[in-house]
């Protein structure tokens, strides 16, 4: 029996915005856990349809809704609930993805068995196709000191994560003046405070529609910029780190057939890194074959799932 009197051990947090026809899967996969001790707070970034009434239409006191004023992005959507939040630990779900049934019990078993400095706990996910086609699954490699891993590229999932509230009193909130890939930004912070680990199988699954943020390559590579600006003075201690950053962004802008930015990137690799045989392997093949550079650097850079294109 489910005793609501208790204070929460986990917080999840969904951002929400005109996502009504799928919530309520969600919340469901919220309620569905194993371990009950939770509260989910649902924050409305001012949607025009029924998202209220889905919510509205749930029996259960340990879902809090909080409808904002003003839109402020999914960013501000996680820092509202972040701000509110009862729990030691928090867990984010968008409101278009789902948690696996054992999802909470298994990271928090695992995190209160690791040593104090680490603050994150991870999983794997499943990528799924709507309406609900599993493309493939995406396991965790990665623990530890997390630092240069993810300065590099993001690993871990959106909703992926079992966070201790400390990291975000030590590390800040989310940066909501990013476009998106805010979690990515996140991570890189509390990594450079904390350690991760993980639980090594999925529990979560992640429903690509084609319409994300994350699916369109202008914005990844407006970000991606972004975010090599904010940690330029970090990055460039790493010359493996930094070529490795500047190649990706040359290839993206391969793919946008821009050749003068993708050239330029491809050259301040060179520049940060010149010992390096890849940074001139990649020039060379971006000028002389189209077809061997996209064959050659499509592995590391981008996932692509039924005619869907995630780029990272």
């Amino acid at each position: 029996m489910i005793n609501n009197n208790l204070r929460p051990d986990i917080t999840i947090i969904t951002p929400t915005y005109n996502r009504a026809s799928f919530l309520k899967r969600a919340i469901s996969s919220v309620l569905n856990q194993t371990f009950t001790n939770f509260e989910m707070i649902i924050v409305d970034d001012c949607s025009k349809d029924n998202t209220e009434q889905v919510v509205r239409s749930i029996d259960d006191n340990r879902i809090r809704y909080i409808k904002l004023e003003s839109n402020k992005g999914p960013a501000g959507a996680r820092n509202v609930g972040i701000n509110t939040a009862k729990g030691s630990y928090i867990s984010l779900l968008d409101s278009d993805d789902e948690y696996l049934p054992n999802k909470l019990a298994l990271q928090i078993n695992k995190i209160r068995e690791m040593p104090e400095e680490v603050g994150v706990v991870y999983c794997g996910y499943l990528i799924v196709y709507e309406p609900d086609t599993i493309q493939g699954k995406v396991l965790p490699r990665y623990n530890g000191n997390l630092f240069d891993t993810l300065l590099k590229h993001n690993c871990i999932g959106s909703p992926t994560p079992l966070i201790k509230k400390e990291c975000f009193d030590t590390c800040g909130l989310f940066d909501d003046s990013l476009p998106s890939y805010d979690d990515w930004d996140m991570w890189i912070r509390i990594s450079n405070k904390f350690k991760f680990d993980y639980v090594d199988e999925p529990l979560a699954k992640v429903y690509t529609h084609g319409n994300q943020t994350s699916t369109n390559l202008t914005s990844t590579i407006k970000v991606r910029e972004l975010l090599f600006q904010k940690y330029k003075h970090l990055i460039l201690k790493n010359p493996e780190t930094a070529s490795y950053l500047l190649q990706r962004l040359g290839f993206l802008y391969f793919l946008k057939n821009n050749t003068f930015m993708s050239l330029k990137y491809y050259l301040k690799s060179i520049k940060v890194n010149p010992s390096d045989v890849e940074n001139y392997i990649s020039l060379l093949t971006s000028v002389i074959s189209k077809k061997r550079h996209m064959n050659r650097m499509k592995g590391t850079s981008i996932r692509e799932a039924n005619n869907i294109t995630v780029y990272f």
